[in-house]
């Protein structure tokens, strides 16, 4: 059975023989207890033989050698060290630094980095709520106009539409005093052939009545036979008369004679035929006075009605008007509103940036501080593992120190007031 022992192969038996008490056997296969060697002395087994094994022996002397130096110089090592944790862990107790002061500055720091990211939160959603509100009074602005145009477009409907009718009314009352002006023209003519006509009537009645008080006083009887007489004598021989009637009897009459006296004998007897014709144009022209009356009144009553759908019409003209103006005014207003809206949104969007500038800042600069302390760590207790136990402390310490260094940065990176950003 072989073992190695520094790279060297073993097939003998190893005999330790140390400095003070003497000899001890270890096996082939044992772990070598260097610390408290002083030479080794080596004998060959029995099965092996009795070949000489000093010059094997004489290396491994000497290795084991450098290795006791190495060990003695680790040990001198970390005796420093601990020597200077010792002294770093007094010169911390002498110094007598407050942590607890640290300690506030820290809380102080959590406190006003929690601050910040609530009044971030707060800002947020306030800005959400800006956000929804303007949108908000955008589509109402955007339904607003949409009112306003149509508004204006009932407007100018509205305001054609008086100005037919008002052309329409002037023509109606164009052609309602052209309809009087006719109207005064034919009463006047009908005044007037009535005067001519009664007049008429008049003279001829009184020609009736005279005819007739004649014919009561017998004075009838002696102008029919004046007038007889004067048909006997008749006219000249040469004339169509005489031939007509040569010898008329004593007691016939002429035809036309007969005639007259029936028309003009009656007094009881019916009107003359102008009179009737008189009488008829009369009625006519009071039918058509009527008619024109009437339509004269009907022309005053579509005017009345005209004009009082004129007046509804300026009334609701005048009403869209005002509210007209109302919609205008609520427009400026909520454009007013919305610029105000607009100026906080980007207030708060500034003061949001600057608030995460700031955080960044202060995360960047931790995460440098730890890679500070890893790096260290790394580079100081490393193949050291009992010293990581220290490293709480001094990066603590290193914390401090930053926070210390960053107390005037700080200062100077102060949040920017918005109103005078404004």
């Amino acid at each position: 059975m072989t073992s190695s022992v520094w790279g060297m192969p073993l097939s003998f038996c190893v005999r330790l023989i140390s400095g003070a008490t003497g000899r001890a056997v270890v096996s082939t296969g044992q772990t070598l207890t260097a610390p408290c060697l002083g030479f080794i002395a080596v004998q060959r087994c029995p099965m092996e033989g009795l070949e000489d094994p000093r010059h094997a022996l004489r290396g491994l002397n000497g290795r084991l050698r450098a290795f006791l130096e190495h060990v003695a110089q680790l040990q001198q090592a970390n005796g420093r060290l601990q020597e200077q944790i010792t002294e770093r862990g007094h010169g911390n107790v002498l110094t007598g630094r407050h942590w607890s002061s640290r300690e506030r500055n820290v809380e102080e720091l959590r406190a006003q980095i929690n601050r910040t990211l609530m009044e971030n939160a707060k800002l947020v959603l306030t800005s959400d709520n800006m956000k929804s509100s303007i949108a908000q009074m955008q589509s109402r602005c955007e339904v607003e106009e949409k009112l306003q145009k149509r508004i204006e477009q009932q407007v100018l409907g509205l305001r054609q539409r008086k100005a037919d009718i008002e052309l329409a009314n002037s023509l109606l009352k164009k052609q309602l005093t052209s309809s009087e002006q006719e109207l005064q023209t034919m009463q006047e003519e009908q005044e007037r052939e009535l005067f001519l006509l009664q007049q008429q009537a008049a003279v001829e009645s009184d020609a009736v009545l005279a005819q007739a008080a004649a014919w009561e006083d017998g004075r009838g009887m002696e102008l029919p036979r004046i007038s007889t007489q004067r048909e006997y004598s008749g006219p000249a021989p040469g004339t169509p008369g005489s031939a007509a009637h040569p010898n008329p009897a004593p007691g016939s009459r002429p035809a036309s004679q007969t005639h007259t006296r029936k028309d003009k004998g009656s007094p009881n007897g019916d009107a003359p035929p102008q009179v009737r014709q008189g009488n008829k144009t009369l009625q006519e022209a009071r039918a058509e006075l009527t008619e024109v009356r009437k339509r004269w009144h009907s022309l005053q009553v579509e005017m009345e009605s005209l004009h009082a759908l004129l007046r509804d019409l300026s009334h609701s003209v005048h009403d869209l008007e005002v509210e007209l103006e109302g919609v205008r005014d609520g427009l400026s207003v909520q454009r007013q509103q919305h610029s105000q809206l607009l100026n906080t949104k980007m207030k708060l969007e500034r003061e949001i940036a600057t608030y995460r500038r700031l955080l960044e800042h202060e995360e960047g600069r931790t995460e440098k501080i730890d890679k500070v302390i890893k790096q260290w760590e790394g580079s100081f207790f490393k193949g050291n593992p009992k010293l990581r136990k220290k490293s709480v402390s001094l990066r603590f310490d290193l914390h401090m120190a930053v926070a210390d260094e960053g107390c005037g940065q700080t200062s100077q990176d102060s949040l920017p007031d918005v109103e005078n950003v404004a």
